[in-house]
């Protein structure tokens, strides 16, 4: 802000004549044989495509949003079903089956685990032990 204000003041043509002056003869800034025989662009763009080894410890340590790829990457997707077909109503195998000598109708129903019959069943035709278990 003082520079603003500075710049404002009218000053007499010999002082500007000597800030001139000044500007003109002012040193250039110092640079070494190799800094400026190396053009700042160019080291910049070879330093940007050359390649370089991490370790992805290294890398996931540094960047949450690499460590956060990562993961949805290695994510195991379930498979998702578009259309299931289930059987409301299917047709029961019907059989004569002989037990003990005694004929019964059975019905045979191939996704059950249990066997099922009425007490009435068992004990005019089967008559063999139950396991309640």
């Amino acid at each position: 802000m003082e520079d603003h204000l500075l710049s404002q003041i009218p000053l007499s043509p010999k002082i500007r004549a000597a800030e001139k002056e000044l500007v003109k003869n002012r040193p250039k800034a110092r640079k070494s044989a190799v800094s400026a025989s190396v053009e700042a662009s160019e080291v910049l763009k070879k330093l940007l495509n050359t390649p370089l080894t991490l370790s992805v410890g290294e890398v996931v340590g540094l960047s949450k949003e690499v460590a956060g790829k990562l993961q949805e990457s290695i994510d195991i997707e379930e498979a998702r079903v578009a259309f299931v077909e289930t059987r409301d109503k299917a047709e029961l195998v019907n059989l004569k089956v002989t037990v003990q000598g005694n004929e019964i109708d059975a019905f045979i129903d191939s996704g059950s685990m249990l066997n099922i019959v009425s007490y009435d069943t068992w004990t005019e035709s089967i008559k063999l032990p139950i396991d309640y278990s």
